[in-house]
């Protein structure tokens, strides 16, 4: 199986892309097309083949409907005879010294058995009387006269349905069905009866209709069958039931497969020539299609090589390109082709302005000793509680401010370097203000770029807490959403608008855009290129004023546990 499918391989990597793409687009198509046409065409030969059998069963159902006509005839007037007083009475008086009764008897029952037979000349009714001293005359016989296996049967029926056979007549050799019926006394048979009807000329209709390579099969409700006619040679055959309720009997006709999809040859040929011509069809097209999309395909490559980078305008383009869908494709794909190239460069570019942003924060760390001796002198030579606290402050500011020159510091470092800030603030400013720092436990070690927030929380010190007299706020809340960390810097300021509208949750960018920027917009501004030069898009920072209510400033990293 390998070997075959790597042969297989080998000859379709050997084949020009032409010849490749009709072979794909045919091995796709063709399948599917052919699978869906032949279930089509199954079913369209089952409803055929079923419309076909339905028209049998009407046919021969009508015949049917005859015979089982004839039955519920006959099995009325059995069941008629059995329960007939006068004939009850003919048959329990006893005759041996009274012909004259027997006369009179008879004279009243043969009227009725007459009556019964006048619908249709051709039926009989016979009672076969246990009684020995009646005397056989027309339709009443000794039970002597009653075949005794006929007798036994009858005798020993389970139940109260008349029993049925299918025999030849003695006297004309045709098919005859005889109903045998028991006339009771309490539990002493008094005799039995038969209702005799021909069928024969119903099952010689039956014959004439049958279609060839079948037959037709009474099948009595005991299991008995009897084959009524046939027509050809019998094989593998269609079944259709033809019930005859009143016997609760059944014909069965056979009818021969061959024989019926001969018949519906004519009908199914149609079809599979309307097929064999929409394949062809696919085939010229598939073929077509092929040969004029990889023509394209040339010049597209020449695209690609940069043969055509010298046309400019989409005049151009149409002129050698033509103006057709395949033409448009062509123009499209020249234009991807320029779109990536502008794309790669202005990614190319990104990357060299992250790499500067890098090593400008490099460039910031700076020998923090002179710093910190020049501070701790300070403390040494005056000798004030809060000028310590403060000096105290300054240092560890710087030193987290600084961060060893590390591009990344962790969520908690800048929060502490934040506070620290704050602390100086206080002190700086004699501002009477008080801050709240809240955050999430697992976002302290979460990464983010060195001094993002310190400029946010100058921003709304100086130009929101600076404008209250007292009462000042600052919070920051730091929380996870998913794979990214919002932290939320809030004061309770002027907000940002001089003339107190409320400004929506707007991207400083956008914000940018629509107004000329103050000091504070340019930092914001400069925040905002960072986190997008760094984190990428997604990212960034966008501000809300509701007046007089304060900003609130949402800044949206990735969160990481460790720096890239």
């Amino acid at each position: 199986m390998k070997r075959l499918f790597a042969r297989i391989s080998g000859l379709y990597s050997g084949l020009y892309y032409r010849q490749k793409l009709f072979a794909a687009i045919l091995v796709l198509m063709l399948p599917p097309l052919l699978l869906l046409s032949m279930i089509s065409l199954g079913i369209y030969m089952f409803e055929k083949k079923q419309a076909l059998l339905a028209s049998y069963n009407e046919q021969f159902g009508n015949e049917a409907s005859l015979l089982d006509q004839k039955f519920y005839s006959s099995i009325e007037k059995s069941i008629y005879v059995t329960n007939n007083l006068q004939i009850l009475l003919l048959l329990k008086q006893n005759y041996s010294s009274d012909l004259l009764a027997y006369m009179d008897n008879l004279d009243n029952v043969r009227p009725l058995l007459d009556a019964l037979r006048s619908d249709d000349t051709h039926n009989q009714i016979h009672l076969y009387s246990f009684n020995q001293t009646i005397y056989s005359t027309d339709g009443i016989r000794k039970i002597d006269d009653l075949d005794p296996a006929v007798r036994r049967l009858v005798l020993n029926a389970s139940n109260d349905y008349p029993v049925r056979m299918l025999k030849s007549s003695q006297e004309t050799g045709h098919l005859e069905v005889r109903i045998y019926g028991t006339i009771m006394d309490i539990n002493k048979p008094l005799a039995i009866t038969e209702v005799v009807f021909p069928v024969e000329e119903t099952f010689s209709s039956l014959r004439e209709m049958l279609p060839s390579d079948s037959r037709i099969v009474y099948r009595m409700k005991d299991g008995t069958s009897y084959t009524i006619g046939s027509k050809g040679d019998f094989g593998d055959a269609y079944l259709v039931e033809l019930p005859l309720k009143s016997a609760q009997d059944e014909l069965l006709l056979y009818v021969g497969k061959t024989s019926v999809w001969l018949h519906l040859a004519p009908i199914v040929l149609l079809p599979f020539i309307m097929l064999a011509g929409l394949l062809l069809t696919i085939f010229v097209s598939i073929r077509l299609v092929s040969t004029l999309l990889t023509k394209r395909l040339v010049r597209l490559t020449g695209m690609i090589r940069g043969e055509v980078d010298s046309l400019g305008s989409d005049d151009q383009l149409k002129q050698v390109l033509g103006h057709d869908e395949l033409g448009q494709l062509d123009r499209s794909f020249h234009r991807l082709v320029v779109h990536i190239r502008r794309h790669y460069e202005e990614s190319a570019q990104k990357e060299v302005e992250r790499r500067l942003l890098e090593a400008e924060l490099l460039q910031n760390h700076i020998n923090p000793h002179v710093l910190y001796n020049t501070l701790s002198g300070i403390k040494w030579v005056y000798q004030d509680e809060r000028l310590h606290q403060l000096i105290d402050d300054m240092v560890e500011f710087y030193r987290l401010f600084l961060s060893r020159g590390e591009v990344e510091v962790t969520l908690a470092q800048e929060l502490a370097m934040l506070e620290k800030y704050m602390k100086m603030h206080q002190f700086s400013y004699a501002l009477d203000f008080n801050y709240a720092i809240t955050t999430e436990p697992e976002l302290n070690e979460a990464y983010l770029l060195r001094n993002l927030l310190q400029p946010i929380v100058e921003n709304a010190l100086l130009h929101g807490i600076h404008q209250l007299d007292s009462g000042g706020r600052v919070t920051i809340a730091a929380r996870r959403e998913a794979a990214q960390v919002m932290i939320e810097i809030c004061d309770n300021g002027g907000g940002i608008d001089p003339s107190g509208k409320p400004v929506p949750s707007t991207s400083v960018s956008e914000l940018t855009l629509k107004s000329k920027p103050s000091g504070s917009g340019y930092a914001l501004s400069n925040i905002e290129r960072r986190i997008k030069l760094y984190y990428g898009e997604p990212f960034g920072l966008y501000l809300e004023s509701s007046p007089p209510t304060g900003t609130k400033a949402t800044m949206i990293l990735p969160f990481r546990r460790q720096i890239d």
